[in-house]
């Protein structure tokens, strides 16, 4: 950073004070933190670059969400979309989750559908199970159960593709594991309690089946003995790691119980929800 203020370089002075904001949030720094992403937001708007700007806009109330003040957030992102329509699907899930906080429930509706219309389109699919997430937690409250049982059921499937293609390394640089876990819990709390319970329990058995995986990837990232260069090691390790394993499926447990002449007795605790 010092070196990039001396040579003038003014981008790179930016993205190295935003990083730094960045960082000290994944410390729980949220008050430094504060501070890198409001200084970043002052040099941006000093290019006149609109795009530019609502990058930070939008960092910077994620910053704001992070220390509670949802109203700072939503006049950030609401800026920041007007600076560049017609924003980002990110955006809009943090002013959908802004808005819901205020207990604006119709417009986080709003902004939560508009999420979900932006991230189908998105080249960057990840966006879309998040957004069909937030907008299934909205629905709910909204009492439109029957369109967040459907968004879930697709937001766990656009998760299940998400999680086919990335190697283990991807995995866990993304912190996508433990993204999914809220997901999950509010598929199978909701199909279990206005949906099918059929449906609850394959969802459930596929998240244990996930984080049963995930657990061992974690595992066979660890360093090892081996007689192969460190870069053929990680090579060989990713490759072994992206297999996929479909979970079972409610006749196959089926199947499996009356062969065995067993009974399944199955529990799903997430948080404070036990089924």
């Amino acid at each position: 950073l010092k070196i990039q203020e001396e040579t003038g370089d003014r981008q790179g002075v930016i993205q190295s004070t935003d990083a730094l904001g960045l960082l000290a949030a994944e410390r729980k720094e949220f008050r430094q933190a504060l501070e890198y992403q409001n200084r970043a937001l002052a040099l941006a708007r000093q290019t006149g670059s609109p795009r530019l700007i609502a990058h930070q806009l939008s960092h910077l109330a994620a910053r704001q969400m992070d220390v509670g003040e949802p109203e700072k957030a939503a006049a950030l992102l609401e800026e920041a979309i007007h600076q560049s329509p017609p924003g980002t699907a990110i955006d809009h899930i943090f002013l959908s989750t802004a808005r819901q906080v205020m207990g604006l429930t119709e417009l986080a509706f709003d902004s939560a559908g508009r999420a979900v219309q932006l991230a189908r389109r998105d080249r960057f699919a990840q966006l879309l199970p998040i957004a069909l997430y937030q907008h299934a937690r909205v629905a709910l409250q909204l009492g439109k159960t029957p369109e967040a049982i459907s968004g879930l059921r697709e937001a766990v499937q656009a998760s299940e593709r998400i999680r086919a293609h990335l190697v283990p390394d991807d995995l866990l640089k993304q912190g996508y594991a433990a993204r999914r876990q809220s997901l999950f819990a509010l598929a199978v709390r909701t199909f279990f309690q206005y949906g099918d319970p059929a449906e609850a329990l394959e969802t459930a058995e596929r998240a244990r089946s996930r984080a049963f995986l995930d657990l061992l990837a974690t595992r066979e990232l660890e360093p090892e003995a081996s007689p192969y260069p460190a870069a053929l090691q990680l090579s060989k390790r990713s490759v072994r790691n992206t297999q996929y394993a479909a979970p079972l499926a409610l006749p196959q447990m089926r199947e499996t119980a009356a062969r065995l002449g067993a009974t399944l007795l199955v529990y799903w605790a997430h948080d404070e929800t036990l089924l």
